[in-house]
């Protein structure tokens, strides 16, 4: 029962964590949140955003943690690759979801390829066959739409409408953005907008920082209106600038990465 529960708390974080012509461009970082339940802490996730030449790579990893590591040593692996369009916003080339145990890997592993030349999204769940489907407009991948909402909420959007290809096929999903009052970041408290959206029995709350480039400080999610899991930011750090702009600010205020991690 234990094990069960640990594993459904990785895979919790794993969709959590993971939070439109944009306000705010997209910049490399790396942050590390803290996963709860119940008031335990059972896993840490580990999302990184990283850019070579025109492409970018958002990738996540959450591990056991605290008194889950003493009946699970499963992790699970979730990563996107994907281009900007000319607005700023990303269109996904590949998508990958992968557990580390053997058991969940055969049911639960998705690949997601998106081949926009050939309009076609092509799709493997576990070790099931592979299916494809047409592929048109713009159509995010799980990983790349939490990036879509960082961008959307920075514009001001109040209301917002994708389409997203999951391990079914290609969803509708809607959310809603509103200010929320302030929590602490790693050095200060920073104002807050709420992203919240429902997809069946299943309700999602991200608190994004404003002074953060809008990086979720907190996610939340609920199921049959029972609180499932919370996610809390640690860390996160972020490239030094190139050397002409070294000497420049920093937006929130925080010192170089080189210096550190921001806490």
């Amino acid at each position: 029962m234990r094990r069960e529960t640990a594993r459904t708390a990785l895979a919790a974080a794993a969709v959590l964590a993971a939070a439109a012509a944009p306000a705010q461009a997209l910049a490399p970082y790396t942050a590390v949140y803290r996963l709860e339940k119940n008031g335990l802490t059972l896993a840490s996730l580990t999302r990184r955003l990283e850019v070579a030449g025109d492409r970018w790579r958002l990738e996540q990893r959450a591990e056991p943690r605290g008194l889950a590591t003493w009946w699970v040593d499963a992790h699970i692996e979730e990563s996107s690759e994907f281009t900007l369009d000319a607005d700023g916003r990303p269109r996904p080339l590949r998508y990958r979801l992968r557990h580390s145990d053997a058991e969940r890997a055969a049911k639960d592993d998705l690949a997601l390829d998106f081949d926009h030349g050939a309009g076609r999204l092509c799709r493997r769940r576990g070790h099931g066959p592979v299916e494809c489907q047409p592929l048109e407009g713009r159509v995010y991948d799980p990983l790349t739409l939490q990036l879509a909402l960082r961008l959307d909420a920075a514009a001001g959007a109040e209301e917002l409408h994708y389409r997203v290809a999951d391990e079914d096929g290609i969803d509708e999903r809607r959310f809603q953005v509103a200010p929320d009052g302030a929590l602490p970041c790693p050095k200060r408290p920073c104002a807050t907008v709420l992203v919240s959206g429902e997809r069946g029995s299943r309700r999602t709350a991200w608190w994004l920082g404003v002074e953060l480039d809008h990086l979720p400080l907190r996610i939340r999610q609920w199921r049959r209106d029972r609180l499932r899991a919370e996610l809390s930011l640690e860390t996160v750090e972020r490239p030094a600038p190139p050397p002409a702009e070294a000497g420049g600010s920093v937006s929130d205020g925080a010192p170089p990465a080189s210096a550190g991690a921001v806490r």
